[in-house]
């Protein structure tokens, strides 16, 4: 378990270096709201076919520490091709062929501390939250470290990082790869119970690989994606956009990466406390409350003009996201068999980090270069709602839903 912290730690850095500060890089290089908005959506196009693959490259092809390796090294190669002095659109084409590497580490980790503590899921809060405490920490020294030099040195680090984090991979435990007949065959003989409500999934075919068996035999898990959706169309055209708040009231890289700093730091108490909660109020008890989170920080983003108090809001956004992550995660984890867990977090990342960011980037970007900040935010608060509604119906009060054997 000594290399599954040290692997949560090391991916905090690699996103914490880089990923905050991508919408003002773009910014200083000369792009426009819209024009961030659309090169981000971009980036969540190619989350919608990088995440699946990551997932069954993971499961079936590669096995999880393998594909892991490759996401992280191809990651600081992005990351070095984005700092290269080029053109707008090849440096447009890079941010999106970085994210679309880096994508999979984060989801990849997930997958194996799912398998490694299936016998004690409670104890993922306390691990997944060290990956928000080292992205604290590399996001705000970054910061200031970007003060002094500018922006240059976080390919440099974020190259690093990749590197480490494909050295650390190699000592974490993980679960041999799956073989999709058997999950076919279990899906095709166990009946779904009348009373686990869907959105069709059995309706998914086979040309999506271990995509469309975890679709198939987890009747629950279409519904609880729109619900990851809903959520996340607030979330993420709210974070593209909120940087470019904080430079038009004056912030500096600084500022910005305390921003992200105050969020990650509550995240931990969050996860910390998770797997109390969910004992308490049950898994959609606690999506529930992430979702109550969000929405009361957009409507403070609103009508805030003061770049700290926006900071010091950002302790709402960091409890929601630390109780959403572990409900989602353990969510997925419950709904399927311990060899479909990449291709499962894969399918929340593409949800969240894919489609949600598309239509949430494009149309933010639309609306923040017409009309400002508020209309961004104030559309977060209806989706965080939304959310909540849909989470209500298709997340599970506990843990314990599974259809099908959990292993093969």
């Amino acid at each position: 378990m000594r290399a599954l912290r040290g692997l949560y730690l090391i991916v905090g850095v690699l996103i914490g270096v880089l990923q905050p500060f991508i919408p003002v890089i773009l910014a200083v290089r000369g792009f426009s709201a819209p024009a961030i908005g659309l090169v981000m959506a971009g980036t969540a196009l190619g989350y919608v076919v990088a995440l699946p693959t990551w997932g069954h490259l993971g499961d079936v092809v590669l096995g999880r520490r393998r594909a892991l390796q490759i996401a992280a090294l191809g990651s600081g190669a992005g990351a070095l091709l984005f700092g290269a002095p080029l053109s707008p659109v090849i440096v447009a084409a890079a941010v999106v062929a970085y994210y679309v590497v880096q994508s999979g580490a984060a989801m990849l980790t997930d997958a194996i501390a799912v398998n490694a503590l299936a016998a004690t899921p409670d104890r993922y809060g306390r691990y997944r939250l060290l990956e928000s405490g080292s992205f604290a920490v590399a996001t705000l020294a970054a910061g200031v470290l970007y003060d002094a030099v500018g922006y240059g040195a976080a390919y440099l680090l974020a190259i690093a990082a990749g590197i480490l984090v494909a050295i650390v991979v190699i000592g974490a435990p993980d679960a041999p790869r799956a073989r999709l007949a058997d999950y076919r065959a279990a899906r095709d003989t166990v009946a779904t119970p009348p009373a686990v409500p869907t959105l069709g999934a059995r309706r998914w075919g086979e040309a999506l690989g271990s995509i469309g068996v975890a679709l198939a035999v987890a009747p629950r898990l279409p519904g609880v994606l729109a619900a990851v959706v809903l959520v996340h169309l607030g979330v993420l055209a709210s974070f593209t956009f909120l940087p470019l708040r904080l430079v038009e009231l004056g912030g500096a890289p600084s500022v910005i990466a305390l921003s992200a700093t105050v969020s990650a730091l509550f995240e931990i108490p969050a996860m910390l406390v998770a797997a109390r909660l969910v004992r308490r109020i049950g898994l959609r008890g606690l999506f529930v409350v992430g979702c109550g989170f969000y929405a009361v920080a957009f409507i403070a983003w609103v009508f805030l003009n003061d770049p700290l108090l926006i900071v010091a809001s950002r302790a709402l956004t960091g409890l929601a996201y630390g109780s959403l992550t572990v409900t989602i995660v353990l969510t997925v984890g419950a709904l399927l068999p311990d060899r479909l867990q990449a291709s499962g977090q894969a399918l929340y990342g593409m949800s969240a980090l894919g489609v949600a960011s598309v239509i949430g980037n494009l149309g933010g970007g639309i609306v923040f270069g017409a009309f400002g900040h508020g209309p961004v935010f104030a559309a977060g608060v209806v989706s965080a709602l939304a959310a909540a509604l849909v989470a209500w119906r298709f997340v599970p009060a506990r843990g314990q839903v599974r259809v099908g054997p959990r292993r093969a």
